[in-house]
């Protein structure tokens, strides 16, 4: 009855270290494939705003061109 109770324990132990190894590398390749998508999102985020800025100073350009031209006309 000892040995049968020994080996249930045993069996328990077994499962819940396989069942937390497990977790553990499940864990760590989630946290590797979120990092690369952070680092991704980070990429995308950097070249709009860089393009957003490049617009922004384009019309700016624009702007500053149409209002010199207008107070021309109007002098």
């Amino acid at each position: 009855m000892t040995t049968i109770l020994c080996y249930f324990l045993l069996i328990c132990f077994a499962a819940l270290c396989i069942s937390l190894i497990a977790c553990t590398f499940q864990s760590m390749y989630e946290a590797r494939r979120d990092d690369k998508r952070k680092d991704a999102q980070e990429e995308r985020d950097t070249e709009y705003h860089r393009e957003r800025m490049k617009r922004e100073q384009e019309q700016a350009a624009r702007d500053l061109e149409y209002h010199e031209k207008r107070m021309k006309e109007l002098e």
